[in-house]
């Protein structure tokens, strides 16, 4: 069965959808018959690169052709639509890309071609050439021979060779805008006489990320799953995605900072089948698009979402380390949850917490006199040595373990001498976590790589600032300290 996109592929420059500062360039060149002998097509994938590029080829050696357009029914034409023009030569540069495939190139452009005036040949993905490859493609195209023409394309123009580029005339090809991707399926659906609900065009259109190809293809897998009428919740199932009302219950939960309602909901997608890969992306499109709806109503929301869709980035960040991918959303849930709190009114912070936030800052009764920073030049020296290698210490502590780079970037060193460093936690989950022998040791090893010296850890807790949740929930434990005997069940 052929594919939608291939099925309603353009086959003339009236027909690309999107891109007519490019076909309009073309047509007029051919017009006024001021070709040359290379092009470079660049731009994101799925623009229309290649169809573009089959289509001037066509053009070039259509027989019967009087304008810009080819004529569609010549004997050129007829084999090129058929994929058996001989003189349209396609080389995939991906996995084409020795030098020895471009000598062997290079030695079929001396013949001249079999059907019409020029030789064609469309390279894609040019930038994956070997610098060999790419050197000996760049001699061909110095030395041009009048019956071959070279149509290049590539999704990353940074790493083509700039002696390539200054020898062809480059076109780029942009991202499909929200209208020109609906005209394109509403074409779509036309052609194939089918109807879709309010939500599923948009959708897709979210989905595809402005590329023709992936939402031509999804549509062609709906079309093929439903008969009738297509439906939203058919098309989240065939991305993996739980329904509606799971992702809202999830994102609801973690701006209002409820924990047990955020992770049921993603226990409920990941033990219903759906990716927890996907349920993250999709949160954090629909995060996004409520960040900026607060920030057009001036919402004091708009802070929490921020954090929200930091936190799950990072967990998207996370996925290739952790064992299990639900895991990296529970450390998101737990990362928003415990150190930013729960909201009320709007996205304010709780009472209490602005309560203790006015409170002058007392000095801590709990910690002996050594546990405080030094007010002296060598206590001031010794912080600014460890601030300088802090980011380096949470790369290295993340290459162990994510889970503790992610709570050190919550942690500030206060004061240091040689041999110790005083690290300030700002929420008891923190200073819990890397009260574990292992985990304290994994930072202090770190610690003695990058300073050179073997340093002790001391890990302090910021009384003065609101230390997660004194609320109890009945059984006499904070909500930060029930967080803390999830995060040692989950994760060690």
């Amino acid at each position: 069965m052929t594919t939608l996109y291939r099925q309603y592929r353009p086959a003339i420059f009236s027909e690309v959808t999107g891109q007519k500062h490019v076909t309009d360039t073309l047509q007029a060149a051919i017009v006024r018959n001021r070709l040359t002998h290379a092009y470079l097509f660049y731009g994101p994938r799925g623009t229309g690169k290649t169809t573009t590029a089959r289509i001037l080829a066509k053009r070039l050696n259509c027989e019967k052709a009087t304008g810009a357009e080819p004529c569609g029914q010549c004997e050129s034409c007829q084999a090129m639509a058929a994929g058996r023009n001989i003189d349209v030569i396609e080389i995939d540069a991906a996995s084409n890309r020795g030098i020895d495939d471009i000598r062997a190139l290079r030695d079929r452009i001396a013949s001249a071609p079999s059907m019409g005036k020029y030789k064609v040949y469309i390279v894609d993905e040019v930038h994956m050439l070997t610098p060999e490859a790419a050197a000996a493609l760049l001699k061909t195209l110095e030395e041009p021979v009048k019956h071959a023409i070279f149509i290049l394309a590539t999704t990353e123009l940074h790493k083509v060779l700039p002696t390539i580029l200054s020898r062809c005339q480059v076109y780029r090809f942009k991202r499909a805008s929200r209208e020109e991707m609906m005209e394109r399926l509403r074409f779509l659906l036309k052609q194939e006489k089918r109807q879709a609900e309010d939500g599923v065009m948009d959708f897709i259109i979210e989905r595809s990320d402005g590329c023709y190809r992936d939402a031509e293809s999804l549509l062609g897998q709906l079309l093929t799953l439903q008969e009738n009428e297509l439906k939203k919740e058919a098309l989240m199932e065939l991305l993996g995605l739980p329904p509606d009302s799971v992702l809202e219950d999830f994102l609801g939960a973690m701006l209002r900072g409820e924990s047990a309602a955020a992770l049921t909901a993603v226990d409920t997608a990941c033990n219903g089948g759906h990716d927890p890969e996907q349920f993250l992306q999709e949160s954090i499109r629909r995060a996004r698009d409520k960040a900026l709806a607060a920030i057009a109503k001036n919402s004091s929301e708009a802070g929490r979402w921020t954090a929200i869709i930091r936190a799950l980035l990072q967990a998207r960040q996370d996925l290739d380390y952790v064992p299990q991918p639900q895991i990296a959303l529970h450390l998101a849930i737990l990362t928003i949850c415990t150190t930013q709190g729960p909201v009320q009114g709007g996205g304010r912070p709780t009472e209490k917490k602005e309560a203790l936030l006015q409170q002058p800052q007392q000095e801590s009764k709990s910690l002996p006199t050594s546990n405080k920073p030094a007010e002296n030049k060598a206590n001031q020296q010794g912080v600014e040595k460890v601030a300088k290698i802090w980011s380096q210490l949470i790369e290295a502590v993340k290459s162990k373990n994510p889970v503790a780079a992610t709570f050190l970037r919550a942690i500030e060193p206060i004061a240091g001498s040689e041999g110790r460093v005083d690290l300030r936690a700002r929420y008891s989950l923190h200073r819990n976590f890397f009260s574990t022998p292992r985990n304290k040791e994994m930072v202090e090893e770190a610690l003695e790589v990058l300073l050179g010296v073997k340093t002790e850890a001391v890990f302090i807790l910021d009384e003065a600032s609101p230390s997660s949740g004194q609320s109890n929930s009945g059984n006499g434990k904070s909500r930060e300290e029930q967080f803390y005997e999830t995060v040692k069940e989950v994760f060690g």
